[in-house]
């Protein structure tokens, strides 16, 4: 008799082994998602931090304007050297002292005074370096000047050199009366107070490079670089900074300019040929030159809707910046 074969039943398994690659699959697609989601999102928020530029139309975004030349000397921009005199004797002036929002620095005394808006970006930025550094000792020694008070300490500095008989003498550290640009409010000088006492210039060094690295952030620039003297006609000082504004401070110092290259680089930007860059909290901005015409006004196009700022450069036109994004 034949006896039957017992045929197993493999269903079972297969449902099993179905199942098993199912979750297993599942599993894997779930943290593969979760690792990939991950990335992209990372991705996503470095695209999105990255500066982009929004281009306006002249025709349509733009309107025509007409600005009294006597503006020309005055703002931020003006570009005050030996070559070129200031025409005013500051404005908007504030007692650093009386303004300044807490002790985390100080001033040498109540005569220190400095533009309104520089007042403001200043105690931002030394109240900043305070908070980083823990240093309370840094000082605002000199601001505003008036034009008679420079005289005076051109006099005393000429006297000097007299007496050490520097000839040869190049590099000037004091400015011909007129043609400081303290006179404008501003331009800050920095010294730092030791624990004896003593004041010592500000040298930048340490933790003092904080403010070199970061003053940008504040439209504020090193106004006297070391490699620029033969630009500036001015020797090297690491204590004197000058507020030229957002966003053409971190322009400057990015691209290690002096003011008096920067002046001379836009007027090769016209509003046909701008230059489109990004100050420190990543905003973008369109910055072109307009040339001074003759008469009492020049005729300008500006933005309909943006936010914008026109400065005179004190020598042969304006500067307008665009915020475009």
């Amino acid at each position: 008799m034949l006896r039957k074969k017992k045929v197993k039943n493999h269903y079972p398994i297969l449902v099993s082994l179905v199942f098993f690659i199912y979750i297993s699959a599942t599993a894997f697609i779930l943290i593969f998602s979760a690792s990939i989601g991950s990335v992209l999102a990372s991705e996503k928020n470095l695209i999105g931090s990255l500066p982009y530029v929004t281009t306006l139309d002249v025709q349509d975004d733009f309107v025509k304007i007409d600005v009294d030349n006597t503006r020309l000397y005055y703002g931020p921009l003006v570009l005050v050297n030996n070559y070129y005199n200031c025409k005013f004797d500051g404005e908007e002036l504030q007692t650093v002292l009386e303004k300044r929002s807490s002790f985390k620095y100080g001033a040498s005394d109540y005569n220190v005074k400095v533009n309104r808006v520089v007042m403001e970006n200043l105690d931002r930025m030394l109240s900043d370096f305070y908070n980083v550094t823990g240093k309370d000792n840094l000082y605002v020694v000199s601001g505003y000047r008036s034009k008679s008070l420079q005289a005076e300490l051109y006099s005393e500095d000429a006297a000097k050199k007299a007496a050490e008989n520097a000839d040869g003498y190049k590099e000037e550290l004091v400015a011909v009366p007129g043609y400081s640009e303290h006179q404008t409010g501003y331009a800050v000088d920095f010294s730092v107070i030791e624990e004896d006492g003593t004041m010592r210039e500000l040298d930048n060094d340490g933790e003092y490079g904080w403010l070199l690295n970061n003053c940008t952030k504040y439209g504020f620039i090193l106004r006297y670089p070391k490699d620029k003297v033969k630009e500036t006609h001015i020797g090297y000082e690491t204590w004197h900074y000058r507020y030229v504004g957002v966003p053409h401070a971190a322009y400057i110092m990015q691209n290690k300019l002096c003011l008096e290259e920067y002046i001379e680089l836009l007027r090769k930007h016209t509003l046909s040929n701008p230059i489109h860059m990004t100050d420190g909290s990543m905003a973008n901005w369109t910055v072109y030159y307009v040339p001074a015409q003759s008469g009492d006004k020049t005729s300008m196009r500006v933005p309909r809707a943006s936010e914008y700022q026109i400065c005179g450069n004190n020598c042969d036109g304006f500067i307008i910046a665009v915020k475009t994004a």
